[in-house]
Formats: C-alpha cells, sequence, structure tokens
C-alpha cells in the first residue's frame, strides 16, 4: 500500500493528470493545500477535456435522487475540501459558457457509484442555466468532502468558478489520484527512469 501510495503521487506530480477520486484507492494528497481567507474561498476550475460519468438528477430540496438516464457522459471535475469549523456553508458555481452542475459528497467520491455519499445536487439557481447553489449545507469540522463539477447535459464542458461561503475557515485539498495498475507500459518505463534518476542525483549529492 505504500508503495502504491507513493508511485501515485509521484505519478501526479509528475505528469499532471485530470483529478479523478476513487473510493478504491487510497486519498492521496499532492502539492500545496490553499485556505480561503475567512469564511469564503472561491477557485476556477474547467471539465473540458476531464474524465466521464454519470451524474446523479437533482430531487426536491436539491437531494440526490437517481442516477441520471440522460446525462450518461458528462465532463466532470472533482474538488477535495474541509472545513475547520461545524456548521452551514453556502456553494456556488458559476460557469459562464455553459449549462453546469453541482454535487457534494462527504467521505469519498467513485464516479462509477454516483449516488453513494452524495449528500446535495443543483442544475440552475434562480438566475437559470450557467449558475448552481446550494445553500446551508451541513458540515463537519475534520471531515473530507467533495465537489463535483461537470455539466447538465453530455458533450457540454467549459470553465468555472465555485464558492465555498460558511462559518469557519475552508482548505481545499487535492484528489488527484492514478492507479499504478492503469497506466500504460511506456509510462512506467518512463517513471522508473525519473526515479532512478532522481536517486543517482540524491546520492551523488550526499555521498
Amino acid at each position: 500500500m505504500k508503495s502504491t501510495t507513493l508511485m501515485s503521487a509521484v505519478v501526479a506530480m509528475t505528469f499532471g493528470f485530470t483529478a479523478v477520486a476513487d473510493a478504491k484507492q487510497p486519498y492521496v494528497p499532492h502539492g500545496p493545500a490553499f485556505s480561503g481567507m475567512g469564511d469564503s474561498l472561491s477557485y476556477t476550475g474547467t471539465t473540458v477535456g476531464g474524465p466521464l460519468y454519470a451524474r446523479v438528477e437533482e430531487g426536491t430540496g436539491n437531494a440526490c435522487a437517481s442516477v441520471s438516464t440522460s446525462a450518461t457522459a458528462v465532463n466532470y471535475s472533482t474538488q477535495a475540501f474541509n472545513v475547520g469549523t461545524s456548521g452551514n456553508y453556502d456553494f456556488t458555481s458559476a460557469q459562464g459558457y455553459f449549462d453546469g452542475f453541482i454535487t457534494i459528497y462527504a467521505d469519498s467520491f467513485s464516479p462509477a457509484a454516483p449516488l453513494a455519499n452524495c449528500l446535495f445536487a443543483n442544475d440552475d439557481d434562480i438566475n437559470g442555466p450557467g449558475n448552481s447553489e446550494i445553500l446551508a449545507v451541513p458540515l463537519q469540522a475534520g471531515r473530507t468532502y467533495f465537489v463535483v463539477t461537470s455539466a447538465f447535459a453530455n458533450g457540454d464542458a467549459d470553465a468555472f468558478t465555485n464558492t465555498i461561503t460558511g462559518v469557519g475557515p475552508i482548505t481545499l485539498g487535492f484528489a488527484e489520484i492514478i492507479s499504478v495498475d492503469t497506466l500504460s507500459t511506456s509510462t512506467l518505463a518512463l517513471l522508473g527512469l525519473l526515479l532512478l534518476g532522481a536517486g543517482f542525483v540524491a546520492v551523488r549529492r550526499f555521498s
């Protein structure tokens, strides 16, 4: 497990893969975490070129109702985060040039099981397509959550800005996880050369 986790982190940092949170893989943070100033934090991202999944449908009160039978292959972006104070938090998403959709998960997110751990979902706020909003979401300090941003329909993707606002500080983490088992032979060979080179430099430096 330790070697797989280390390898995953190195691969993610080296090749900059798109963020994917898989419940079957260990959570591997990499790079610095970014904390919001005060009790509000905004971050930007894009779903262009992102992985595909079948998103959930929004039910009454922003509930996660079912797996969509129409939006079965939407591009998505995943962002892990946690909060420093338990209480209610608001989520807004400005998508600009596409009709977006946001979903909030607790503890883990697996695109293969989109209803698992799903807390809330929203397509449009009162302003209509291009804006999503989920208000007064009760969150617990120290628990890991995920915001999944996607399109409402297959084939639609673009940049977005998400904002989280609440009663305490918000810290973003990273959910970029690469399974070594899924890497190609050539990629593994290149990774091996990079690790070998790094080891050689370290030996020369400290010997």
